[in-house]
């Protein structure tokens, strides 16, 4: 889907009175003035949408701690931007108001770039401890959204032996994004998986995402470049929960590594990023984690926890084609 840019100028006068033949331009001028027309009419018509082939989209997730006015001064909100800055599209979770990305954005500006955000338009969760926000922060000069938060219905499952009819603890969302040129389209699905004292149902909602999952590519339409990415709370290679869910979700990958850490205070990987490289054809392979807490805090975990989190963002780099493959 191509993105074109609108002249604003409409219903404009040339001449402002007086009969038009008074106006006759000899034909030396009426070239120029042709010219200068056609100019302005490609500058309506393409200017806002320059072409982005071959340029590099970072989107990434990050599990940002009690995210909200409340928990963060000005000073934290900036190094929360530093970390985030190199990416081009971040989903967020741990979000816990409706202020906080306004001013996250304000200083995200201030490092370079244009910057827009949303967020779901109501917290998830089984309980008000549980309960929060998703949140997207993005480069608006670079992409583009193409659909607003869009929440996934509460799924019940059972596990045998354990209960019937539970309850997802916080549903997944999607949100569509483009680049301005609309050579590259991408659908973002952020969770956060509960951390239950009972693993088995931690476990189980990990397996449960690929329900979720089908219902995101049916509710997208055409575009199944679908990426399911947060903290599940579970380790790469953790068979019983991200193994069960790679398996049931044919061609789907983790680009989580099993080192280094995605969590500051341990060696856990809890942060993933899934994703069919069969759909999303534009992965380059680049992947990584941000390790804030060692090149802004010098390896102070305590002091990069309170600022920022205890989670460390993970990122994938997409490369814009020269033709949307949907």
């Amino acid at each position: 889907m191509r993105r074109w840019g609108k002249c604003r100028a409409r219903n404009s006068c040339l001449f402002t009175g007086g009969d038009w033949k008074s106006h006759a331009l000899d034909p030396l001028h009426r070239g120029l003035f042709l010219g200068c027309f056609l100019l302005l009419v490609a500058h309506c018509t393409f200017g806002a949408s320059p072409d982005q082939t071959g340029s590099i989209i970072q989107v990434a997730f990050w599990n940002i701690r009690d995210l909200s006015v409340a928990s963060r001064d000005q000073t934290e909100l900036r190094q929360i931007g530093q970390v985030m800055h190199s990416n081009d599209c971040v989903a967020i979770s741990e979000l816990n108001d409706k202020e906080v990305l306004k001013k996250l954005c304000t200083e995200l500006e201030a490092q370079g770039g244009k910057w827009k955000r949303l967020q779901s338009s109501k917290k998830r969760g089984n309980t008000s401890h549980t309960a929060e926000f998703y949140g997207f922060v993005y480069r608006s000069d670079k992409v583009w959204k193409r659909s607003g938060v869009r929440l996934l219905p509460d799924l019940t499952f059972d596990i045998p032996g354990v209960t019937n009819g539970c309850h997802f603890d916080r549903e997944p969302v999607w949100c569509k994004f483009a680049t301005l040129d609309g050579r590259l389209d991408f659908t973002l699905i952020p969770v956060h998986i509960t951390f239950n004292k009972k693993e088995q149902i931690q476990k189980a909602e990990v397996r449960f995402l690929t329900n979720y999952f089908a219902r995101a590519q049916k509710a997208v339409s055409k575009d199944k470049d679908l990426m399911l990415m947060g903290d599940f709370n579970e380790n790469v290679g953790a068979q019983d929960s991200l193994g069960a869910l790679i398996a049931g979700i044919p061609g789907l990958i983790d680009t989580t590594d099993p080192t280094p850490p995605t969590k500051v205070d341990s060696a856990n990987t809890y942060d993933h990023i899934l994703f069919q490289p069969v759909r999303l054809t534009e992965y380059t392979g680049a992947h990584g984690v941000t390790r804030f807490d060692e090149t802004m805090f010098a390896g102070d975990k305590a002091a990069a926890k309170k600022a920022c989190s205890d989670h460390r963002p993970v990122w994938v780099r997409l490369k814009v084609p020269a033709q949307d493959d949907d």
